[in-house]
């Protein structure tokens, strides 16, 4: 073919999206298919972008941090998620994973992890488990030394345990 029969491009003219429309009228094929497919770039694209944007999150994060006393969250950073809650639940959703990669900074911050513990919770236990141990106190010493339990029936084991003691001591002091 030659360079003379091939049409410019030209952006769409004003209704060519009215085949895509969520109204109420009745769809023909061709508009259904349109939809269909407009549906699933729209996945794509955000299957695309979640985790890298996830990971610019977590930069952002680091470099709130640099800027604010240890143990302490950046307000700027807080805001964000705030501001941007529905848009990182829909990544979330799609890709619970991503928690688990890229937003390190729930568990530094009580007020963020509450906004996404259903999500959490909704995970295997060994995934929530792993997340929570190796970013919990990385970077500080003796971190390697955490008691991490196998399975989920052994925290409960502790915990039973726990009680277990204290009752039998106030039974012993009274």
């Amino acid at each position: 073919q030659d360079a003379a029969s091939i049409p410019p491009f030209e952006p769409p003219g004003p209704g060519s999206y009215e085949n895509l429309s969520t109204g109420t009228r009745e769809s023909k094929p061709d508009a259904l298919a349109g939809r269909q497919e407009a549906s699933a770039d729209c996945q794509d694209v955000i299957s695309m972008t979640a985790n890298r944007l996830s990971a610019v999150i977590q930069a952002f994060y680091m470099c709130c941090s640099c800027q604010m006393p240890p143990g302490m969250t950046s307000p700027r950073f807080i805001e964000f998620v705030c501001k941007h809650d529905e848009v990182l639940k829909c990544f979330v959703n799609r890709n619970p994973k991503i928690i688990f990669d890229h937003f390190h900074f729930l568990l530094e911050c009580p007020e963020l992890m509450s906004r996404f513990m259903h999500i959490i919770k909704a995970q295997p236990f060994k995934d929530r488990c792993e997340w929570f141990y190796e970013h919990l106190h990385s970077g500080q010493p003796d971190s390697d030394m955490v008691h991490r339990p196998v399975n989920e029936n052994d925290i409960l084991l502790v915990h039973r345990g726990v009680a277990v003691k204290l009752c039998q001591k106030q039974i012993v002091q009274s």
